[in-house]
């Protein structure tokens, strides 16, 4: 009987129904999620802190915006994939909804032009949405923006 299962495991390895041991590894995706992780801890661990102590001139805010906008400027989904260019605008986006909530209104107005001018498409729309919610949010508390340039704020 040993001589009989050994020849039908055979045959389903050939005809790939069963892989002995583990399944391949996709180190390359591997490493395009480890990179992912690393962008979110540097926008994340610097957010968390101006969180916790806020002012519109830290260091921590200012941090966590720029690395935000250069992964905005640098991820495209064709070449990172969509996911990944989805996840750099959820985190532009987390950056200017804390700058909203403690009162940094130029920040916040600065990621959600950037979410608006950087991501088009219609995978982004829901983001793009959620953007112009926060420069309503804006204009409601604070008024219409002036100066600087044009901006969803000041074009209406």
């Amino acid at each position: 009987m040993k001589g009989a299962s050994s020849w039908i495991l055979g045959l389903l390895v050939l005809a790939g129904c069963a892989r002995p041991g583990p399944p391949p590894v996709d180190y390359a995706e591997l490493q395009r999620q480890n990179v992912l992780a690393q962008i979110g801890r540097m926008v994340q661990e610097p957010l968390s802190r101006f969180s916790a102590a806020p002012d519109c001139a830290s260091a921590d805010l200012q941090r966590a915006k720029a690395v935000a906008r250069l992964n905005a400027e640098t991820t495209k989904p064709v070449e990172h994939g969509l996911d990944a260019a989805l996840y750099g605008a959820d985190l532009a986006l987390s950056v200017g909804d804390a700058a909203r909530s403690h009162g940094c209104r130029d920040d916040a107005l600065e990621m959600y032009d950037l979410v608006l001018g950087s991501y088009p498409g219609s995978a982004f729309a829901p983001l793009r949405a959620r953007a112009r919610a926060g420069i309503d949010d804006l204009r409601v508390a604070g008024g219409e923006r002036r100066g600087g340039r044009g901006t969803a704020l000041s074009d209406g």
